[in-house]
Parts: C-alpha cells; structure tokens; sequence
C-alpha cells in the first residue's frame, strides 16, 4: 500500500476541525486531537507520529491516518453538529474504512454506529474509492474545555474468534462455541448495525430423530431489546441450511427475528442437510439498525436506480445497478429489512409494463414479484414480509387492490375500482355503482397487519378524494370488514353551506409505529371570504389555500366517527409553502431520527431531502431543514416500519 502523507486541519469561519488516530494503549502522538476551548473555540493537533499496526481484538486491520484527508464544516440548522468530509487520497479503493475515538474528555459522540466494550464510538465511514470524498454527520455534546482522540482504519478481515461456532460430529453430538473474542465492527453492505453477540445466548438441540433439523434457542442475555435482529449463518463445512429466510450475496444464510425483549429467547428450527464430518456452522448476530431507501437517477436523466443511506449519511450505497434503468422506483422495506420492493418499469422493455420487484439491500435476490403484461405499482409489505398489497390495473376494473405472496401463488384481487371486494369466498358489493373511473388508489398496511387504507375519488364530485379503512385478519389474509369511508371532506352538511374542503390528492399515507395515526401531505382549502360571514357561502369552488403542508390524521379517533368532518381530526403539523421549492411530498417518519423525512422538488432535474424535526407529539421543533443533497434528482425515502411482535419468530 502506497503511502502519500498527510497531515492538516482546515478552518470553518473562526473553527477548525479535524480528526484521526489509533488504539489509545498506543503513543498519543499516533492521534488527530480536537480540542475545545472554554469559549468554544476548537483548536486541532493533526497525528506526529505515524504507524500502521493496530492492535484491536478481533480484527485485522491498517491505520490510514497518513492517507486521509479529513474537513469538517458546522451543520447550520444544528450547532453541535458537525459534517466530516473524508477523502481518500491513496491510489487504492477502500472498502472498510472506520473512524475510531479512542479517548473522549468533557466532548462526547451522540450518534455513533456502535460503541466497543471499552466503549470507544466507532464510526463507519466507507467504502471510499481513490480520490472519493464520503460525508458523515455526527452529534457532539461539549462541555469545554474538552477533546477527542480519533483514529482512522481500514478494517480488513473480522477474525472468527468473533462468531459463534457450532459442530456436528459422526455421533451426531452438537458442540456451541461461543465467541472468545468481540468487535461490533460490520462489514455488510447495505445494512446499518452492530454486532450484538455479546448480548446473546445460543444453544442447540436435535428436533427430528432424522438428524435433518435443528433446534437453536437465541437468548438475549443483556438489558435492552434488540428490536430487530439478524443471525447471519456461514456453512464453513459439510453442512447446508435449507430454509434461511434469505441469502445474501456471499451466499450466507440468514434468519430474522424480533424484536427480542431482554431476558427472554427466541427459537428457530432449522433444516439441514449433512454432507460432511464433521461439520460446522459459524454464526453471527446482528442487530440491524434502520436505514433510508429511496431512488436517484445520480446524473442519468430518465434512468434510476434504487439506493440506502444510514440515518448520518457515512455509506450511501447503489443496490440496483446502473444497468437495470428503472423509471419509477417507490421503494419500501420490509418490516426485518431483508428485501426492498419497488416499482419496475425498463426504459429498454416498456412493453412489459410496471412491475414489481424485490431485492435485498446488498444488491442480490433481485427478483420479480409481479407478472409481465400486466401493471402493478406501488407495493407495501404486510408486517411477515411475505406478502404485499399493491395497486394493480385492468384486473376488474380500471385500477383495484391486489394482493400477493411475493414467494409466488397466485395474484388475488382484494379492493375493486367498481365497488366489490373479496371477503375469502367471493366478492360482496361496498359501494354501489362504483368509484370515479372504477380506480382506487395507495393501499397500505397498518403495522399490526390488521387494517388496510386506501383512496378512491367521489363518483360525480372527482375532487372528493375520499379515505377509506377495511379490518383485515392479519394471519388468515382475507378482510374481516367491509371498506368504510372515514370522514366527511366539507365542513358542512352541503356544498352550499360549507366554508373548508379537505383535499386528500397529495396524500400518500405512511402509518405512524403505532398505526393510530396516519401521516401525509395534504391540503385544507377554503372558499373566498365575505364580510359579516364565515365565507362566500355562493361560491361553487375553493379557492384559498388556508394549509398545505405536513399533516397528522387522527386515525383512531376518526374511525369511531366516521361521517364526522375529517378536519376535525388533522393535526397541521407544518405548512412547507415557505420552503424553497416547487414541490413536497413522499414523507417517510422515524422515531429513531426524530423526524419527518420528505422529497423536496427543484426542477425536473435536481429533487433534495428535507427534514422536519418533531417530538413525540408531532410537535415541530426547529424549521425543516435540507437533509441530503447533490447534484442529483433524490426521490422518494423509505424508512423501515418495526417489526411487529408474533411476525418474525
């Protein structure tokens, strides 16, 4: 490896800022510095001695300082955030790159992606090409005067030491090894997380006389739930695994489960086949935090691609290739972040119309769900994973609702344009005559997998964008209720005597964790007013736009009054028209990031991400702010729901 030296800070208005550094054991010296003043002024001592060895248990890996050139620059809208550009100035690519602080004094990282048992905060930073530059965002709480150590690695192998490690011998006797060593250090492209293997328990036992099934009994042995949780199994010798959830692109077979409550254990049986003796499985566990879907042409027009982000932006990452030109996109997750499902629509076969697709975040199992010839869009999965609902076209009617194992079987039409729907046995009528142009549109799945709501427009009055909710039997897949629109959209009796209309076009629902609540852009539009009145009551038309914006729907509440005026249950959360921008919409929320995520419109060509701080009562704290932006047109982010309890065992 080609070492091209490197040793500088940079200067951001009266601050400067920069980092680096090592194993804190080691010589200081081998380590950016960052210091803060009492009066908050950062001062930086680049590395003076330079040295590649690491000593870290349980992996391999190379000090990078002198290669690295590191810039930071203040996150405006948050004063204690700091943006970290790392450029990679050797003339090799790196694929695992970390950044390691080592020593915390009176300043502290907040969003680290892990922390080690020494509990130094480690920081993914790569895959970083020659001459590339990656951004990183982390949050820093300072208590001057105070510093921080860090280091700069490129991590090359995880030792196996790390694993759990369980044998089979002629005798058919299970041995388990737990690890002996630990690192929360992933090298795994495409997912968020940390190793968790210190936390969890494993044991195993035979659940078949034929040897051909094992019993594995993951414990969670520490004092937080894992909420989502991924055991990650490499067949190192004579033995297969033949029904994993999924396999990633190392052919690695993986089971996901969650959330795991601490103190109690979770069992997955698992088929194999021997082949060998003896033979051995070794076995990871991982607790996958949430990431960011969403879809970018980066620069190609027309053609896009599906892409993931972490919550502070270190490893944005292409999943679909450039080669697969994807028109569309709207990705969404699976609740156990296993596959992704997104609209298909090749610029090269147009004939086969939209379809839908799924991938794994790595990029592998990309495979088709929908059938050629005819169109489908919009996917949203149930809280299995193993089902999705989507707007299908020409079925019955003009556009209805469908259903589907994306496993395979047989397409179901569930919600008809023409006023039907399927209740297990055959179709029942739910409104008579019809909806405008036989569509209904946007179907999605409540986290519970218990209801299912979805749009349809007003036979005569096609404005009239109306909500409606069906019970669905989240384990038997058939409805449980008749679809029932919620909610009057005037707030009057009448057209005549009404002064506000509440304009659902724009609303493409996302459920709040909880599902009682929906949350999606919509308008609330008044007629002209008049002097001594509430408004122009003759009026045939709205024309003030009083919000449009961000808004809450009180779903819950509504559903126990359903021809009540649905403005009554909106909450305005915040009107984006003072933005900059043509155009908002495509929210995605995350308790975890403490906001509301949404696509903001510059031109054909340039779309960036905003985002809309809010506490747990949707309160808005700061203005939104830009989240992520480039050159590029960015659409579309999908943040994961949680895995609902009982669906991932």
């Amino acid at each position: 490896m080609k070492k091209l030296f490197f040793g500088a800070f940079f200067s951001v208005g009266l601050i400067a800022c920069g980092l680096g550094g090592g194993d804190f054991d080691s010589n200081p010296e081998e380590y950016f510095r960052v210091a803060v003043s009492q009066e908050s002024q950062i001062s930086v001592n680049p590395p003076n001695v330079f040295s590649e060895e690491v000593n870290y248990p349980g992996i391999r890996a190379v000090r990078i300082n002198q290669e690295v050139e590191i810039r930071c620059e203040w996150v405006e809208e948050y004063p204690n955030r700091i943006k970290l550009k790392i450029k990679n100035n050797s003339i090799e690519d790196w694929n695992w790159v970390w950044l390691v602080v080592v020593k915390e004094n009176n300043l502290m990282v907040l969003n680290p992606d892990a922390r080690d048992q020494e509990n130094q905060a480690l920081l993914r930073i790569g895959p970083i090409a020659s001459g590339m530059v990656v951004d990183k965002e982390i949050d820093i709480s300072a208590l001057p005067p105070g510093f921080l150590l860090a280091d700069v690695w490129e991590v090359e192998e995880i030792s196996l030491d790390n694993y759990f490690k369980l044998g089979i011998n002629s005798l058919y006797q299970i041995s388990l090894e737990p690890p002996s060593a630990f690192s929360p250090l992933l090298d795994y492209p495409g997912i968020t997380g940390t190793r968790v293997s210190d936390q969890i328990e494993l044991s195993s036992e035979w659940s078949s006389a034929e040897h051909n099934e094992l019993m594995i009994d993951i414990g969670n042995i520490g004092s937080q739930t894992l909420k989502r949780v991924w055991v990650i199994i490499r067949e190192e010798q004579g033995l297969f695994v033949k029904n994993p959830r999924i396999r990633n692109a190392q052919n690695q077979a993986i089971l996901v489960l969650g959330p795991l409550e601490a103190d109690t254990t979770m069992v997955k049986n698992l088929q194999i086949e021997i082949s060998d003796f003896p033979a051995r499985l070794v076995i990871d566990v991982v607790e996958v935090k949430d990431r960011i879907a969403f879809v970018s042409d980066w620069g190609l027009s027309l053609a896009k691609s599906i892409w993931s982000m972490s919550f502070n932006k270190g490893d944005v990452l292409r999943i679909t290739p450039q080669s697969i030109r994807i028109t569309q996109g709207n990705p969404v997750w699976t609740p156990g972040m296993e596959l992704i499902a997104f609209d298909y629509n090749d610029l090269d076969q147009w004939e086969l119309n939209r379809r839908i697709f799924v991938v794994h975040p790595d990029g592998s199992n990309f495979q088709q769900v929908t059938e050629s010839g005819k169109w489908s869009e919009n996917p949203n999965f149930s809280p299995s994973g193993k089902e999705i609902i989507y707007s299908c076209y020409d079925r019955f009617s003009s556009q209805d609702i469908c259903i589907k194992d994306i496993s395979g079987g047989a397409e179901q039409v569930l919600i008809r344009g023409d006023g039907y729907y399927w209740d297990g046995a055959g179709y029942q009528e739910y409104y008579p005559g019809g909806w405008y142009g036989t569509r209904v549109y946007r179907p999605t799945w409540s986290p519970d997998g218990d209801e299912i709501v979805f749009f349809a427009r007003h036979p005569v009055r096609s404005e009239r964008w109306n909500l409606l909710s069906m019970e669905f039997g989240s384990t038997t897949l058939t409805p449980q209720s008749a679809p029932q629109v919620l909610g009057w959209l005037l707030d009057g009796n009448t057209l005549s005597n009404s002064c506000e209309f509440v304009y659902l076009y724009e609303c493409a629902p996302k459920f709040t964790p909880d599902g009682n609540d929906l949350l999606c852009f919509l308008q609330v539009l008044r007629k002209p007013p008049r002097t001594g009145y509430p408004c122009r009551y003759s009026a045939t038309y709205f024309s003030v736009i009083s919000f449009w914006g961000i808004a809450r729907i009180r779903l819950k509440d509504l559903k126990d009054h359903p021809t009540a005026y649905l403005g009554n249950y909106i909450d305005k959360i915040y009107d984006t028209r003072a933005l900059p921008g043509i155009y908002k919409n495509f929210l995605a929320y995350s308790p975890e990031l403490g906001g509301i995520l949404f696509a903001n419109k510059f031109s054909d060509y340039l779309t960036h991400f905003y985002f809309l701080p809010v506490d747990s009562n949707f309160v808005p704290t700061p203005p939104a702010y830009s989240f992520y932006s480039n050159s590029y047109n960015n659409t579309s982010p999908a943040i994961p729901p949680p895995i609902y309890p009982g669906f991932y065992q």
